[in-house]
């Protein structure tokens, strides 16, 4: 017999060494040369490795090699693709007007359908953050990243929200008590409590002044205010660090 319009239907997806049998009643044929099911046209991005929550302007998923998006047909195989692909910002937290930029998104090839953004960075703050797949070329569909956080890096230094008063007296508790920002190597403020900040005399106009009350400890924003801080030593000109 010959069969001139056989298609073969399958709920897994392409792959190759396939062989056919005819049979009937207990009459079976020998086995088919091998043959191979290959994708359809390509039909839509999916983002396949999703972004991760990443400190502000570091790389996203840079641990495990970058933000994936994979060229699929409408079966959900991986197929060749001669366009090119580019990721945008989907959900800003900052409502888009918080001058939030994505860099790294540029438009890149997919010929074997996989395309990896391994330099994706955001410069600013916020959570539920998403990220928009595209492609320019006709009948194949974006997608959505999932939602995901753009966080502070880890504590790199401190930074004065509030200065401590401009005159003081001898031994008497400054009247504005100064406060502490923790911050990321970025001048992000980082939402860290516990951290003990020590006050210390930058200069002075000579002696042996001290501080005392010099101590502080952060809140779980991250900032550190002073209380009774106070400087021992001769009028002068002093700075604080």
């Amino acid at each position: 017999s010959q069969y001139n319009a056989l298609t073969v239907s399958l709920n897994k997806r392409m792959s190759h060494g396939y062989q056919l049998q005819a049979s009937g009643g207990s009459v079976t044929s020998q086995l088919s040369n091998t043959f191979t099911i290959r994708p359809a046209p390509p039909n839509k991005l999916v983002f396949t490795t999703q972004p991760q929550t990443t400190a502000v302007l570091a790389r996203i998923d840079s641990a495990i090699g970058g933000v994936v998006v994979t060229v699929q047909d409408q079966y959900g195989n991986t197929t060749p693709f001669g366009g090119t692909v580019r990721i945008t910002i989907g959900n800003d937290p900052n409502g888009g007007t918080g001058g939030t930029n994505l860099t790294g998104g540029g438009a890149i090839s997919a010929p074997a359908g996989i395309a990896t953004f391994s330099n994706l960075t955001l410069n600013k703050l916020g959570t539920g953050f998403t990220l928009l797949a595209s492609t320019t070329t006709g009948g194949v569909g974006g997608d959505e990243s999932l939602p995901f956080d753009i966080i502070p890096g880890p504590p790199a230094k401190l930074s004065i929200s509030t200065p401590p008063s401009s005159t003081a007296q001898n031994g008497v508790s400054l009247l504005q008590q100064p406060a502490i920002q923790l911050q990321d190597a970025n001048n992000f403020p980082v939402s860290q409590n516990g951290v003990l900040v020590t006050a210390n005399i930058a200069t002075n106009p000579g002696g042996t002044p001290t501080l005392s009350n010099a101590t502080a400890t952060t809140n779980s924003s991250g900032v550190a205010t002073f209380s009774g801080l106070a400087i021992n030593g001769l009028a002068g000109n002093y700075t604080l660090r």
